[in-house]
């Protein structure tokens, strides 16, 4: 996925499992917590990451791992941001172009958890 500078990312996952899963997000293998610009909302059956506004830190492999008593699973998806994220006197600067999937420059990407292996993202 690639995104410009001063958009947000946006991931909803929906997860399966009994009991309901624990949910862990890693960038780049270092865990993330909600603070700053990264939020992170987690339910028994789904799991939200929200980063606005994306900068270049924000490039690299995100990873969701989902784990209970039964097992473990986890999907990567690899974000690169494009671009540098500008600000003039409180106003936000960013250049905008219309892609697939883009929505309020929210982007949305779904994963599902299941046994089969995924297709590459």
């Amino acid at each position: 996925m690639t995104i410009k500078a001063g958009q947000n990312i946006r991931f909803d996952v929906k997860i399966s499992g009994e009991p309901p899963p624990s949910k862990s997000w890693f960038l780049n293998k270092a865990r993330l917590d909600s603070k700053d610009d990264v939020s992170i909302d987690n339910e028994d059956y789904k799991t939200k990451l929200v980063i606005m506004p994306v900068s270049r830190k924000h490039s690299g492999t995100y990873l969701i791992k989902a784990e209970n008593s039964c097992g473990k699973d986890e999907v990567a998806v690899e974000v690169t941001v494009l671009g540098m994220f500008k600000t003039t006197s409180a106003t936000t600067t960013t250049t905008t172009t219309t892609t697939t999937t883009t929505t309020n420059h929210y982007h949305y990407h779904y994963c599902h958890s299941h046994p089969l292996p995924l297709p590459p993202l």
